[in-house]
């Protein structure tokens, strides 16, 4: 199936050709598959877990609702690395990895080394590390040390969107002397 998402969510399934209202989610801004469930990011609801097959809301966690501790504001973007664990962006900024199991919310900002915490895009490598796109630069986790550390073109360089094709990692810019789209 194919989840379509904007002011609301659809999913078409490709051997039926239909297409499926979501009708509990508004304002999808992501999605992230995790085995038989969909997590997508809304502005106004907050985090969604629907169950692929039945289209069912499971859970909904917000800050709003106080359950887990998210940073305050509209989430804008979720990702699930290989450990299951949900890492989730948020437009006021505010960036953390969430684990839903034991509802733990680990906020990442400057003493973690990421001095922007507006993450755009993320992409996990094979060692577990993720290449993180914020608006401020590129940054690089190091799972190991639980930390990030900067990896901009120059300290001007903004606005940075990563989209990954294996095993090609596609990097757009803007900065005040070059732009790359």
């Amino acid at each position: 199936n194919i989840w379509i998402g904007g002011p609301k969510v659809f999913v078409f399934n490709k051997q039926t050709h239909q297409i499926t209202p979501v009708d509990s989610v508004i304002h999808c801004l992501g999605f992230a598959l995790q085995g038989e469930y969909m997590w997508v990011a809304t502005r106004y609801q907050g985090l969604c877990k629907i169950h692929c097959r039945s289209g069912k809301t499971e859970a909904v966690y917000s800050y709003k609702l106080k359950t887990p501790d998210f940073p305050n504001g509209e989430l804008s973007l979720v990702y699930v690395d290989r450990k299951g664990h949900l890492w989730l962006s948020f437009e006021q900024g505010g960036f953390c990895r969430f684990d839903e199991k034991s509802k733990k919310v680990q906020l990442y900002g400057p003493n973690d080394g990421l001095a922007c915490n507006c993450v755009r895009s993320i992409q996990e490598e094979e060692s577990g590390d993720m290449v993180i796109g914020t608006s401020k630069g590129i940054f690089r986790y190091v799972a190991a040390a639980n930390m990030f550390v900067q990896l901009n073109l120059d300290e001007k360089t903004t606005d940075l969107l990563l989209i990954a094709q294996q095993p090609i990692v596609y990097v757009f810019w803007n900065n005040q002397r070059t732009r790359l789209f």
